[in-house]
């Protein structure tokens, strides 16, 4: 198993990593799942449009 950081641009983490064959499941920091005893805000629901955002994201490769 490979782990990568990554910093990029762009909304809908999911609609990307689906159109390469990848199911995934994101959080953001503060979100349940993602509190880790330290995130003390929750971020803005994601359709809050202009949000500099942080994704927690882990996926699976979907069969080909």
């Amino acid at each position: 198993m490979t782990q990568g950081y990554w910093r990029c641009g762009f909304d809908n983490p999911e609609e990307l990593l689906a159109d390469y064959g990848w199911k995934a499941k994101v959080i953001q920091p503060g979100d349940d799942g993602a509190y880790f005893g330290r995130y003390t805000r929750k971020l803005p629901p994601r359709d809050v449009p202009n949000v500099e955002r942080v994704f927690l994201v882990t996926a699976q490769r979907l069969p080909q």
